[in-house]
């Protein structure tokens, strides 16, 4: 709608990064804002847009506009703060045009998935429209070929184990490990310190001896963020040979 990203300064720096300064790809957006925020004082730039009316940003963003006047943020006078967060890994668990991964009667649907049907700058809504395509030929492959009953009914009773509270400060300090040691910058120092950090928590962990859904949650995503850390400790080898 015509906003423009800004420095402490009040400098506009996407139009030397790209030909379509703020409208260049998310990745190439992503990664300026960082750089920038490396080079100032403060930990995150601005988004103007008060070049528009107060009555056309009321009608246009009414959520936005009301959640920033909360928070004492005016849009239509004030710059609004903004970082870059995660939003979607670029990778997941490969699967056919049906769901299925390599292993037999483990499928895959939604953001967890790697179906190739999106490149490196996915738009945002089209995972939703994945997700039904998916799901829905999941479940026409699990109608005709699933028949072990028994499988399903081991899942619900995984699925309805008592729920022990695990520690919650480990779920934090997984997101703030990888936005640390494998975020939007990265060096192989960087990831092998989110290893060995990851290793330490994945041996207090067992699958096996798992008694609740936290649990095999918490394993899940540090399996999760320790594969990766490991795929990048081999993309940033890679870049450096060459």
């Amino acid at each position: 709608e015509g906003a423009i990203l800004v420095n402490e300064k009040g400098e506009r720096f996407m139009k030397y990064q790209h030909p379509l300064k703020e409208l260049a790809p998310r990745d190439i957006v992503a990664e300026a804002i960082f750089k920038e925020i490396q080079k100032q004082n403060k930990p995150f730039v601005y988004l103007d847009i008060t070049n528009k009316s107060r009555e056309f940003l009321m009608k246009r963003f009414p959520t936005i506009y009301n959640h920033l006047l909360k928070e004492s943020i005016d849009m239509a006078v004030d710059r609004i703060p903004v970082v870059p967060v995660e939003h979607y890994y670029m990778g997941g668990i490969e699967v056919d045009l049906d769901g299925k991964t390599s292993m037999e009667n483990l499928y895959a649907c939604g953001e967890c998935s790697c179906t190739g049907a999106h490149g490196v700058n996915r738009l945002a809504s089209n995972s939703l429209l994945e997700a039904i395509v998916f799901g829905y030929r999941i479940a026409q492959d699990l109608i005709s070929s699933l028949s072990n009953v028994k499988e399903l009914e081991k899942i619900s009773l995984i699925v309805n184990k008592p729920i022990i509270t695990v520690d919650k400060k480990l779920d934090k300090n997984i997101r703030l490990w990888m936005m640390n040691y494998c975020g939007i910058q990265k060096s192989e120092r960087q990831l092998k310190i989110g290893r060995e950090l990851l290793n330490a928590e994945i041996q207090k962990y067992n699958i096996y001896t798992a008694n609740n859904i936290e649990e095999i949650s918490i394993l899940n995503k540090l399996l999760v963020a320790n594969s990766i850390i490991n795929f990048n400790q081999i993309k940033e080898k890679e870049t450096n040979i060459c």
